[in-house]
């Protein structure tokens, strides 16, 4: 065809090519209109979610500053213990090459990054909706019929989910571009192309970060190729295959997935040794996975008006879905429905009552059986598995030249099945509708507070579309003379109801965003303050932190310190026996460690020395590295606060190797000499080393066995060649790229405090709170509101209740003449806290824009309730009315008192939230 327009015309050349693009160019745009409430560089202010901001965006931004300037990240200090910088790093998509194209396009550094983001991530599912509408037309499918059900599967309601984690959405992406792939090879076999393709495909699933999401991906994949052979031969009858091609096919797929994880071993490899190992959330209860944020009945909604159904569980992008269901009418009807037809409905069966959690014993069943089922939350996620599950029953449907004899109008006609069931579904359709009606079924809290903002006319249009649908493909099967009008009219339904799903459906949570937040200038500031991420801003759930951090915050705290140096110490035989020294009147000036023998006579207790106060001084800081110079008047201990319960970092005193003992817990210290020392530390990661060694050493692999099938000798070497050097050359790079870098030039500086500063009483002393949130019991513990750190970053937090109360143990009777209560709870942070829990919910509309937020429950509601009390028992009121929340807020007691016990009292209903309470002795 090509070769006889060539020799007619290049005008008829341009029109073929034209008319084979069209397609393409317009998945490639469609994006705009059906996300067009959220388009980037455009006037907007509504961010795809939440997550999408801050744990996406932000992170991301963070580790490419330390690109930027030369180290790659293995460590981040905004992360618990830093064991789960892999996990953050993921998230980061620092494995993908997707951040690092974003930040070499124009306007990344200077508040565009998120703008970049989202079309990078928009323009990743058009391109794996085009390699799925190259298959499609493999199968036979006409074109315009294979963009409509491109488009139903890639802009599924659930990939609007996908893209409000940011990092979900190349999951998705992935997971589409991988089933295409292999449809494609299965179709066509060659010996280098797809393979490499499907490798790269699957490569991108499973380190695009999200491991809940990236499950259900790797596994609707598998299930896609084991019902692949099935699916062809159901829709190509005359394609059939052996049951010894079918093995040959399945085991070239587990090659491709094999090459593929081992390829992700950079990322898998430190994931799995420093998290999954290491936190609750990997070994759940039963109940604790089975939890969903859908009803059974949400999910059936799926089918009627997807725009009830709950965020993780909506994949109803189309009508067309209940004829895939209706199949089984064709059997009764005498007529075959084909092998892979019954086994996609099997599985679709099945995975959507796995969905419905503890409402079937399916669910029960495959958390028993399936690897790593116990290590998800909410089952209604599997519902990124339903689009391409639906997908090849839809194919079969518009394909299949079989009829169904049915009398119509008292005269015997040969009617296609599409049609037949397409007639079913509107009957099924109107009168599920109804009976979802006159029932009023139980649907999720957020479908609820959504329904409030709806406007009148969006359920009304949506089931217009879906009749409309229905109806289109009636007449696409009746009329052969409106065939291509039928085809284009379903686009445009399919299109319409998509728009539709995508601004008033799925989407979970939204959040307005100030492009001009993240700028390289302002990120460098920050790190110039401080190594954090931003204060305040990133709590993890506790399932998701290591168990030694937990155990830390409930029996200690992490000393707010970064470096110091301490000149008394106790030694402690184990962990136990450290936090019973720390919480037996441990005094602020010593340090208790691990393990440590003593090598000079008195250096347990060592008293103050001459010559002035010991001083630390940064001088150079990356993620993986700092460097102290640090100056003390006899021999003591550097201090890093950075937690390491595994025993990560190395350390270097003026350049020759030190031991490393876990102090305050799990904190930890070196030993240094008199006078001026230089004092390193290195974080290493086995783990992350062996990961990225194998994966280089894969990709290696993967480069020459794509050589020996290359049919070229030469090419075959130098493909060999450059994929040694390219690997090599890769992890070399990366090596040395972990300890070098231009410093973030962060300022710190500490020294000995004087001894005025040295007589907070309620330093490190036991405290408790009357009511412990139960998402963060330890890391809102009250012991933060006693370690020194007056910054909001370390505050406690109560549950919201009636009169929430903080209470310090001075651990004995004490002179006391002031205290001084610090909470800077207001304005942005008190923004942020409220997210993170879950006692209200609320709904809003912006510009036209749904969002689902949390109410913000009272903090601190005066007055404020000073008392004391000697035995716990008799206490003394003084009642705060006003109270200053820019400053330390000092109470003079009217005279010098002896105490033990100081409580602060919130009044009515609310959260007690204070970053730190000080109790001194009189002034002289």
């Amino acid at each position: 065809m090509i070769a006889s327009a060539l020799q007619a015309s290049p005008v008829a050349v341009i029109r073929l090519y034209l008319r084979k693009l069209s397609l393409p160019v317009l998945l490639l745009l469609l994006p705009g209109p059906l996300f067009h409430f959220m388009l980037p560089f455009t006037r907007t202010v509504i961010a795809p979610g939440r997550d999408f901001i801050r744990y996406y965006l932000w992170p991301q931004m963070e580790y490419m500053v330390s690109v930027k300037f030369g180290s790659f990240p293995i460590y981040s200090p905004f992360v618990s213990c830093g064991d789960f910088t892999s996990l953050m790093a993921g998230i980061g998509q620092l494995y993908l090459p997707l951040p690092y194209l974003a930040s070499l396009l124009p306007g990344y550094w200077t508040g565009f990054a998120f703008d970049w983001l989202l079309l990078l991530n928009l323009l990743m599912m058009s391109v794996s909706g085009i390699v799925l509408l190259v298959f499609l037309r493999r199968l036979s499918v006409s074109p315009l019929v294979a963009f409509a059900l491109t488009s139903v599967t890639v802009f599924s309601p659930r990939s609007l989910v996908c893209l409000g984690y940011g990092f979900g959405s190349a999951a998705w992406a992935g997971h589409i571009l991988t089933c295409a792939v292999l449809g494609l090879y299965f179709l066509n076999p060659d010996r280098i192309g797809k393979p490499l393709l499907i490798v790269g495909a699957s490569y991108w699933t499973i380190s695009s970060g999200h491991p809940e999401e990236v499950y259900y991906c790797v596994l609707g994949t598998c299930l896609f190729a084991l019902l692949l052979p099935y699916i062809v031969e159901t829709v190509l009858p005359q394609r059939r295959c052996s049951f010894k091609e079918k093995l040959r096919f399945w085991g070239f797929w587990v090659v491709c997935c094999g090459l593929s994880f081992l390829l992700s071993a950079a990322y898998i490899a430190p994931l799995y040794a420093e998290v999954i190992r290491n936190m609750d959330f990997a070994n759940m209860t039963f109940e604790q996975s089975a939890i969903s944020l859908d009803t059974l009945p949400g999910l059936i909604y799926n089918f009627f008006l997807p725009v009830r159904t709950g965020f993780f569980g909506c994949f109803g992008g189309t009508s067309m879905y209940l004829m895939v269901l209706l199949i089984p009418l064709i059997k009764l009807l005498r007529q075959p429905a084909g092998r892979g037809n019954w086994l996609i409905l099997t599985f679709i069966g099945l995975v959507f009552l796995y969905m419905a959690g503890e409402a079937t014993p399916v669910f029960s069943a495959f958390w028993k059986i399936l690897p790593f089922a116990s290590s998800t939350r909410n089952p209604s996620r599997a519902s990124l598995i339903m689009p391409i599950l639906f997908l090849p029953g839809l194919v079969w449907l518009f394909t299949t030249e079989q009829t169904v004899s049915l009398v119509v109008f008292k005269r015997r006609r040969s009617i296609p099945v599409r049609s037949v069931l397409g007639a079913a579904a509107i009957i099924m359709l109107l009168s599920g509708l109804l009976s979802l009606h006159l029932m009023s079924p139980p649907i999720s809290v957020h479908v609820r507070l959504k329904a409030l903002f709806l406007p009148a006319w969006v359920e009304p249009l949506l089931i217009s579309v879906g009749f409309l649908t229905l109806l289109t493909v009636v007449v696409h099967g009746l009329s052969l003379r409106y065939k291509t009008t039928a085809e284009i009219f379903l686009c445009v339904l399919i299109c319409l109801g998509l728009t539709l799903m995508m601004r008033y459906g799925s989407l979970p949570f939204d959040q307005k965003y100030d492009k001009g937040v993240l700028t390289l200038d302002r990120l460098l500031a920050q790190k110039q303050k401080t190594l954090r991420l931003v204060p305040g801003y990133l709590f993890l759930f506790e399932t998701g932190a290591h168990w030694a951090e937990r155990e830390q915050f409930k029996n200690y705290f992490v000393d707010p310190y970064l470096g110091q140096i301490f000149r008394k110490y106790r030694v402690a035989e184990n962990r136990q026996d450290a936090y019973r020294i720390l919480n037996q009147q441990r005094q602020r000036d010593e340090v208790v460690v691990e393990g440590y023998q003593p090598d000079e006579a008195g250096g347990g207790m060592t008293e103050a020395c001459a010559g002035g106060p010991d001083r630390v001084r940064l001088v150079y800081s990356t993620y993986n590295r700092l460097i102290f110079e640090a100056e003390a008047c006899q021999p003591a201990f550097f201090f890093l606060s950075y937690p390491d319960p595994d025993r990560h970092w190395r350390a270097w005193v003026n350049g020759e190797t030190v031991n490393i003992y876990s102090a305050n817990g799990i904190s930890q210290a070196v030993r240094i000499p008199t006078g001026k020392s230089r004092v390193e530390f290195r974080y290493w990661s086995a783990a992350a080393f062996w990961g990225m060694a194998v994966s280089c050493l894969t990709m290696a692999v993967i480069g020459i066995l794509a050589a020996v099938r290359c049919r070229g000798k030469a090419a075959g070497f130098l493909l060999a060649a450059a994929a040694v050097c390219l690997s090599g050359g890769l992890f070399v790079l990366w090596s040395n790229s972990l300890y070098s870098g231009r410093s973030f030039q962060t300022a710190y500086t500490w020294q000995t405090p004087t001894d005025r500063e040295l007589t907070n009483l309620a330093y490190g002393k036991p405290a408790e709170i009357s009511l412990y949130n139960k998402i963060h019991p330890a890391y809102l513990h009250a012991r933060r509101g006693v370690d020194g750190d007056r910054s909001f970053d370390s505050c406690f937090v109560t549950a919201s209740h009636q009169n929430p109360w903080f209470k310090i143990d001075l651990g004995k009777v004490s002179t006391v003449g002031s205290i001084v209560i610090t909470a800077t709870l207001k304005g942005y942070e008190e923004n942020k806290m409220f997210l993170y829990f879950n006692d209200n919910a609320a709904a809003t509309e912006i510009d036209g824009i749904f969002l689902f937020t949390q109410v913000p429950v009272l903090f601190n509601n005066l007055p404020l309730i000073l008392a004391i009390s000697i035995d716990d028992k008799n206490w003394q009121y003084t009642r705060i009315d006003n109270f200053e929340p820019d400053a330390p807020n000092r109470f003079q007691l009217a005279q010098p008192a002896d105490i033990r016990y100081v409580k602060v009292i919130a009044s009515g209903t609310c959260r007690l939230c204070l970053n730190e309470v000080e109790v001194y002795p009189p002034e002289d």
